[in-house]
């Protein structure tokens, strides 16, 4: 990406600095065998993965682009890593944490009785 651009998408991002992103994820169960999960965005499939592993139900399907749109949904070790998917823009909003914190937020709702 061309380094004005970019910059121009941090000027524009640089409102929310601080601030969070509200949006919702979905938990729909069917009886206690299965379980759909949305997520508002693009999440790394390792965090997909690990909520169909840690996940009572026996089938979890967690789908992504439900609802909303927050951008991607990256691995704390994909910042290490690097790429497009967790440089700050407007695809890319989230710290290390965010990930993690909503892999523990879908977790605490499949484990609720819905």
């Amino acid at each position: 990406m061309p380094e004005e651009i970019y910059a121009r998408e941090l000027l524009k991002l640089s409102q929310y600095k601080g601030k969070s992103a509200l949006t919702e994820v979905q938990v729909i169960t069917l009886g206690d065998k299965a379980a759909l999960v949305g997520i508002p965005g693009e999440m790394f499939v390792e965090l997909g993965l690990e909520i169909k592993r840690n996940s009572k139900f026996p089938y979890t399907f967690v789908l992504g682009l439900a609802n909303d749109y927050v951008g991607y949904i990256p691995t704390s070790a994909a910042f290490d890593e690097g790429g497009y998917e967790v440089k700050t823009a407007s695809w890319s909003k989230f710290d290390r944490r965010a990930g993690e914190i909503l892999v523990e937020s879908v977790l605490d709702m499949l484990g609720e009785d819905l």
